[in-house]
């Protein structure tokens, strides 16, 4: 078989035509930073954006149709308004292995997360223990 779109050799579209026909897909997202360095995924704060960024990756990257990933590499993060990233991604398609690298970037909003909060209000907690004295022993 041949790919309709190009004459390559294979079975079916091939994997440039496909990416041509079906681009990539890219979602809107915005990363929530504290000033100390957490970053909010979901409902709880994670310390450290490299943590994060390669679930956000996989949540704002889409990919065409028959397209499937099996793994993602984050690298050469820069940090300001924005953060931008490359990823790597592993892909299938049609049984073969491909690696397509993807220039990511999300918008940042500076947020405070729990424990900044709860410092900079001067909010302690503690546990206090009270126990009672062991009786002496009487004979």
């Amino acid at each position: 078989m041949f790919c309709p779109k190009c004459g390559k050799k294979g079975g079916g579209l091939c994997f440039s035509c496909a990416l041509e026909e079906h681009p990539i897909r890219f979602g809107k997202l915005c990363l929530e930073v504290c000033g100390c360095g957490s970053v909010r995924r979901g409902r709880e704060w994670v310390s450290g954006l490299e943590n994060v960024l390669e679930s956000v990756t996989l949540g704002l990257v889409g990919f065409p149709p028959g397209v499937s990933v099996r793994g993602v590499k984050v690298s050469s993060v820069e940090r300001g308004k924005k953060v931008k990233w490359d990823a790597s991604f592993r892909l299938t398609y049609c049984g073969e292995e491909h690696v397509e690298v993807v220039h990511c970037r999300v918008d940042v909003a500076g947020k405070t997360c729990p424990s900044c909060g709860k410092k900079s209000a001067r909010y302690y907690e503690a546990i206090l223990q009270v126990r009672e004295n062991p009786p002496l022993f009487v004979p």
